[in-house]
């Protein structure tokens, strides 16, 4: 009797803990670590760019039963550029580094369970570096250079994410896309059009 008992309520207090909302098991302040793949968007970057990587560190401020809350994210991208042949000339490559710092609002869609769906949104400074290097081929004369760019830009973000609550942390996937004002300054393309790309990552959160 006395081990149906315990085991009665052994099941009670596992019961209430999964009912419990999922507001309740979250602090209001978060601090967390992400990172994943960064992607060159529109022809003008994709071109002359591959495939990168990012990480970064985050906090979040809000009160879990309100939808909107407040986030901070400081993030690095590595974007290893693509060689471009160019006649008469040679051949060129770029590859960059970026560094942002966003503010942004986070809005949860639904009530508090254990997953949701988020709409993140802001705006922020972006540190950029473009390392070009030129080599000349078979061009009389020519020498191989490198070249190095630095500007800091401002641009803004806005995405999609899915978070997986648990008790005290969470887990989230989301992607976001960045467009930063006059970014191409710091290759050698000649255009000062903005540069967008579209960083997809894993975080967890505490």
């Amino acid at each position: 009797m006395m081990r149906s008992t315990i085991a009665a309520l052994g099941v009670a207090v596992v019961l209430a803990a999964s009912a419990a909302p999922i507001a309740a098991q979250q602090s209001p302040a978060r601090l967390g670590v992400f990172g994943g793949v960064t992607y060159p968007r529109g022809s003008d970057f994709s071109d002359i760019a591959k495939r990168g990587w990012n990480a970064g560190v985050l906090i979040s401020l809000g009160a879990p039963p309100f939808p909107l809350s407040f986030r901070i994210d400081g993030q690095w991208h590595q974007i290893d550029g693509k060689t471009i042949t160019l006649p008469d000339v040679g051949s060129r490559r770029t590859d960059y580094r970026i560094i942002d710092g966003t503010a942004n609002f986070e809005w949860t869609l639904g009530a508090p369970r254990a997953s949701n769906l988020y709409l993140i949104a802001g705006a922020g400074v972006y540190k950029l570096r473009g390392k070009s290097h030129l080599t000349p081929g078979n061009v009389l004369g020519g020498v191989a250079e490198t070249e190095t760019a630095e500007a800091t830009k401002f641009g803004w973000n806005a995405g999609a994410g899915l978070r997986l609550n648990a008790i005290g942390h969470g887990l989230f996937i989301e992607a976001r896309y960045h467009a930063v004002r006059h970014g191409h300054d710091v290759d050698v393309t000649g255009s000062s059009k903005s540069l967008h790309f579209i960083p997809i990552e894993i975080g967890f959160t505490l």
